[in-house]
């Protein structure tokens, strides 16, 4: 086995992180990486747009944990 074998599993949930709005200094911490310069290298590899880029609040009105 590969060393491929253990990191495609990290870094499809690294990006899932991402994607998902978890904060870079938390990812960092979590992988172990002393830079944040190599765990902003993941953003690269994944297109961020607009309309991807959910807010915080947003997730919270929809899953009705905050009434307003």
């Amino acid at each position: 086995m590969g060393n491929s074998t253990y990191i495609a599993p990290l870094v499809c949930y690294t990006l899932h992180c991402i994607e998902n709005n978890i904060n870079i200094r938390h990812l960092q911490n979590m992988l172990g990486h002393s830079s944040p310069k190599t765990t902003e290298i993941y953003t690269k590899t994944i297109e961020i747009n607009n309309k991807t880029i959910i807010s915080p609040l947003d997730t919270l009105l929809k899953s009705n944990t905050l009434h307003v």
